[in-house]
């Protein structure tokens, strides 16, 4: 099966409605798939999953590179 991930390491800024999008995507995804997003820490997505609790969803993997 194919890999996929989101890369955003050279976005600047992502927007609530965006993140909310990526993180229903994930949630659409059988177990053991996960969507990986990675980032640069300055976006704050982790912090930002945190917030919104979003941080539970066994489907999304956020890498820092």
């Amino acid at each position: 099966m194919p890999r996929t991930s989101v890369d955003l390491t050279h976005v600047d800024h992502l927007s609530r409605s965006a993140l909310e999008t990526l993180v229903g995507a994930a949630r659409t995804l059988p177990p053991p798939i996960r969507l990986p997003l990675r980032a640069r820490p300055e976006l704050g997505l982790a912090q930002r999953l945190a917030d919104h609790g979003w941080y539970e969803t066994q489907s999304l993997r956020l890498t820092h590179i």
